[in-house]
């Protein structure tokens, strides 16, 4: 049986950023909420396809690379999970070929009935191409 991580709101998302911090590593929490049209997706790299490093969450907040943030990943049918990762990327409407401004969050640690869900969600949307050298 999956753990299904429950909805956050703002308040515990807050509670969360404020925890984080005192216990020396400052995490922000993220919403990452795909869909089958969603600008919000898993990405990947070359010779990945259904494999994702972490997931790009199309957002005009602003955000440093490096940042550790906790995510929370909702997909179709109401599966839910939360991971830990770092922001590898920013898009911007200038350097996005989508136009779409976001953030790419690779995963940190991701449990394996997790990953077992971005793999089946990957099989049904492939993930969004993602190059260091771009």
């Amino acid at each position: 049986m999956l753990n299904e991580a429950p909805t956050h709101t703002n308040a515990e998302l807050a509670a969360l950023n404020t925890s984080s911090a005192t216990q020396g590593r400052c995490t922000r929490g993220v919403e990452a909420n795909l869909g089958v049209c969603s600008d919000t997706n898993f990405y990947g790299g070359f010779g990945q396809t259904g494999t994702a490093h972490g997931v790009f969450v199309a957002t005009y907040e602003s955000y440093r690379p490096g940042e550790h943030v906790e995510v929370h990943v909702h997909l179709p049918g109401g599966f839910e999970f939360s991971a830990h990762g770092h922001v590898q990327f920013l898009a911007t409407p200038q350097n996005d070929s989508a136009g779409t401004p976001g953030v790419g969050i690779h995963f940190d640690d991701l449990a394996p009935e997790h990953a077992a869900l971005v793999e089946r969600f990957a099989r049904k949307r492939p993930t969004r191409f993602y190059s260091e050298a771009a």
